[in-house]
This record gives C-alpha cells, structure tokens and sequence, in this order.
C-alpha cells in the first residue's frame, strides 16, 4: 500500500464497524450516514489505487465494493445497491 492511501483504510473500517453498531442498536439514519461515509473514503480511494496501486491492492478494492453491495441487499438499502 502506498504511503499516500495508507489513512483511508482503518476509516473505512471504522465506519463500517460504527455503522453495524448502530444498525443492530436500531439506529438506521445514523448508521446509514456512517455507512455512506465510508462508502465514498472506499470510492475515492478505489479511484486512487486504479491509477496507482497493485494488483493485490484493487483486488481488495474489488472484494470490499462486493462486501458493501452485499450489506446493502441484507439491510435493504437502495442507495448501498445502487
């Protein structure tokens, strides 16, 4: 992982994990925001590592955005499968 997309990836882990709290602790707009959040740090940095990162790196960018379409059918979250 190069030095410049090293921050993006605990974010983005911590807001996932945020989000799951609050979806299972029955707040769904907050857990909702916290899931977008982290959605669009996996985006940009998913555009970042496209133009600059290893095969490794996209390839876990891949199953990641896999992952988040999967959370978005479970929950029944439109904008997540979108």
């Amino acid at each position: 992982m190069t030095r410049s997309w090293s921050l993006p990836w605990p974010l983005q882990w911590l807001a996932a994990a945020l989000a799951a709290l609050r979806y299972t602790s029955g707040f769904r707009t907050p857990g909702r925001i916290l899931l977008a959040s982290g959605a669009a740090l996996l985006g940009l940095s998913g555009v970042g590592i496209l133009f600059g990162g290893s095969g490794g790196q996209q390839l876990w960018v891949l199953a990641l955005h896999a992952a988040l379409l999967l959370c978005g059918l479970l929950i029944g979250e439109r904008m997540f499968v979108w």
